[in-house]
């Protein structure tokens, strides 16, 4: 912050039901280090009744004094790294569009065995830069190496614009949920679904695309239905295939998380926070002591 009593403002933002960023909380402290940010922490977990066994994701650019902040307020909670800074760090040696592509390729590949694949091309591509990204853990910055553990974060915030929007909306899921379930459907046409008699699918398509879906754990082995909670190409070539064999499925929406349906992003935007009055009105107190600012520390 600029002014005679320079500070820091941490925050923290989730992702809505939209893929919108949802602001969460804000704090403004003295300096950015280890005991501001367990603090904040601490804060958050109250507000958002969070306990030391939550299996919460944090996903951070590796700010000062967070990742120890958060392994001993969270412990089970799960710590990634932006791509976007990680790819920043990257280009500063490495500017071509070929390494973003490796790296993006890299970090998307959902399975262990795709991931390894696509790092023997980068580092056929150049080895350099191959071992300089292999020095960052993979299961800091690259989804095969995720777990599938799913969570939703719900809270109050005024916003008109959403509301108006959310109004306007129909059918089960929100926008990009709709969009993205579509796109699933439309990538199935080309796939067909063998049921090996107990619950699981032998899923195959072109290019020697062959995966195993079960319907009781709701998996599929490309992990995507795991990791985004959005059926997969394979696991909707199952369920139509159990519709054509008379199974009862339902609706295919019903095999979506609850964070992409509609109900949920409008339960994030119903609570509003009261605007207030200006401060001529506000009510003095009559508390003995003063609050005065903070010491002032000139920064370097």
């Amino acid at each position: 912050m600029k002014g005679p009593f320079l500070s820091q403002i941490l925050t923290f933002v989730g992702v809505d039901s939209n893929n919108g960023i949802y602001p969460l909380a804000y704090a403004i402290v003295e300096t950015e280090n280890t005991d501001s940010w367990k603090w904040f922490l601490e804060c958050l977990g109250d507000d958002l009744d969070m306990h030391a066994n939550s299996n919460f994701k944090f996903i951070s650019d590796k700010q000062k004094g967070l990742i120890p902040a958060i392994a001993h307020i969270f412990p089970c909670a799960e710590h990634r790294y932006c791509l976007r800074h990680i790819y920043e760090n990257m280009r500063k040696v490495w500017r071509t569009t070929e390494y973003k592509e490796h790296l993006w390729n890299c970090a998307k590949a959902t399975t262990i065995p795709e991931f390894e694949t696509l790092m023997r091309e980068f580092r056929s591509y150049d080895v350099e830069a191959y071992e300089w990204l292999i020095n960052i853990p993979p299961h800091y910055w690259a989804r095969s190496h995720f777990s599938g553990r799913q969570f939703q974060i719900c809270c109050s915030i005024i916003c008109v614009k959403f509301s108006t929007l959310i109004k306007k909306c129909i059918g089960p899921l929100t926008p990009t949920g709709e969009r993205l379930l579509q796109a699933n459907i439309s990538s199935a046409s080309q796939y067909t679904a063998r049921w090996n008699g107990v619950g699981k699918y032998q899923v195959k398509g072109p290019w020697h695309d062959q995966h195993v879906v079960d319907m009781g754990q709701m998996t599929c082995s490309c992990r995507k239905w795991e990791l985004t909670g959005m059926p997969c190409k394979h696991a909707i070539t199952t369920i139509n295939e159990m519709a054509d064999n008379g199974e009862q499925v339902g609706e295919l929406y019903t095999y979506v998380h609850k964070v992409y349906w509609l109900e949920t992003w409008k339960s994030m935007y119903y609570f509003t926070v009261d605007p207030i009055k200006g401060r001529s009105m506000w009510p003095k107190s009559d508390y003995p002591t003063t609050l005065t600012p903070p010491p002032h520390h000139k920064q370097p």
